[in-house]
């Protein structure tokens, strides 16, 4: 095993423990006041000083904006108000992190400081952290109002928003500002694609290059499919697939670049013929520079 490959995998767990934890929203959502609340997710935004600041969810009201920071933890947490960390306990395991109610605080002054520069009207901006898992206990060291007011469960989402809507009874967006504003957010939001290969430390050659088998039930991870007339066939389950080479592409954007050329489709998709990998790639009109052997095609990610 490579031994980058424990960290990756860790990672990946809990990125992917993040993203459930903002999906499980989505169907609290329905509860919420009805057409009072535009939602924008995954905006990635440029403060003052060419920093990026993310919010992953954001909700928009005529009368105030809510910043959702979701934590999808099991077992308990403990918000340790003296040193600003969470303690997160789950079967006897303790580990720590830095506290969601200082990070959801630094969003709220960078979005209204990014509001202000964008020339809106001052609207309040709220935030909340929600745990996602409904079975998670919370505490706090001290201070437990604070901890309290600031912090809640997914179920109670929709009443903590009712509290909000109380407190805030003066319309400062009419709807046609609200499209305006979050336009203006989608617009100026800079998806975020790092760089794996040189964050992780990682060579081409440390990858399991080749056209892998979208079957989800195959039992085969590391060997690739191989080409065939008009497809690709898994070795494994004989799967079939005409497209499977797309998800390749997707990968090499990922973690090589946007710009490929017929060797290089050949090297990270483990295909010999430099006719084949020419016609598959002509078969997507993609822009293209150069002639020959010198040709280079852009690649891109398709728009979700």
């Amino acid at each position: 095993m490579h031994k980058k490959r424990a960290d990756i995998e860790e990672d990946l767990a809990r990125s992917l423990a993040g993203y459930r934890g903002e999906q499980a929203l989505h169907y609290d959502f329905q509860f919420l006041k009805q057409n009072h609340y535009s939602v924008l997710e995954d905006l990635r935004l440029e403060n003052e000083n060419g920093d990026f600041f993310q919010i992953d969810c954001l909700l928009l009201s005529p009368s105030y904006l809510l910043i959702l920071e979701a934590k999808n933890m099991s077992g308990s947490i403990l918000f340790d108000q003296h040193t600003r960390h969470i303690i997160h306990n789950k079967n006897g395991l303790e580990r720590s992190y830095s506290d969601p109610l200082l990070q959801v605080q630094r969003q709220r002054i960078q979005l209204e400081k990014w509001l202000k520069q964008q020339k809106f009207p001052f609207v309040p901006v709220i935030t909340q952290v929600v745990i996602s898992n409904s079975d998670t206990r919370y505490d706090a060291t001290s201070n437990h109002h604070f901890v309290y007011q600031n912090v809640t469960s997914r179920l109670n989402l929709p009443n903590r928003t009712a509290e909000f809507e109380s407190a805030h009874t003066d319309e400062v967006l009419s709807a046609k500002l609200i499209k305006q504003i979050a336009k203006s957010l989608i617009k100026r939001s800079t998806p975020y694609n790092p760089d794996l290969m040189h964050w992780y430390e990682l060579k081409l050659s440390d990858l399991i290059l080749g056209v892998f088998c979208p079957n989800a039930d195959c039992p085969s991870v590391r060997d690739p499919m191989f080409k065939v007339n008009s497809g690709w066939r898994c070795p494994f389950c004989l799967a079939f697939s005409r497209d499977a080479h797309l998800t390749a592409l997707k990968d090499y954007v990922l973690l090589v670049g946007d710009e490929i050329s017929n060797s290089h489709f050949r090297d990270f998709a483990r295909m010999e013929s430099v006719f084949t990998a020419s016609r598959l790639l002509k078969q997507l009109s993609l822009p293209s520079s150069g002639a020959k052997k010198n040709r280079k095609y852009k690649l891109s990610l398709p728009k979700s």
